[in-house]
């Protein structure tokens, strides 16, 4: 229960700090890693100069993933979910994976994202527009 807890405090601060990032020129929120120089004593990452503010629900949210583009995905318990900035402002979560699955784990490799599944299922997919995890091996004893 407590780690459930903790995954979804994290995800919604993540989540929120997101949020308020600045807008590209396309609209689209931009995501800097502290790998970019960024300026650590700026974020904001506690309840003294902010607050969590709830933008999708991720059903046993595990792990979160960015991308060196800002892409942000999320391992649950039913699949794996691409959180995206709609027009009107909001966020919503797509699902990727072509199974459910109680995912327990993401990787980025080059352009690649991969998952572990908790009943030994691995999944993988290309990151494009629209990805999608398939598939791709069944570990066994």
């Amino acid at each position: 229960m407590l780690k459930n807890t903790l995954a979804r405090f994290v995800l919604l601060s993540l989540l929120a700090i997101t949020a308020c990032s600045d807008d590209d020129d396309d609209g689209q929120a931009s995501v800097t890693s502290p790998v970019n120089n960024t300026d650590n004593s700026t974020l904001c990452v506690s309840s003294d100069c902010g607050e969590a503010i709830p933008l999708v629900t991720i059903p046993d949210a595990e792990n979160i993933l960015f991308t060196p583009e800002g892409r942000l995905f999320v391992s649950g318990g039913l699949n794996v979910y691409e959180i995206s900035k709609m027009p009107d402002g909001g966020f919503i979560a797509t699902a990727i994976a072509d199974a459910e699955c109680n995912f327990t784990g993401l990787v980025l490799r080059e352009n690649h994202l991969y998952a572990v599944c908790g009943d030994s299922r691995f999944f993988a997919g290309e990151i494009t527009a629209t990805p999608v995890l398939t598939q791709i091996y069944t570990f066994t004893e």
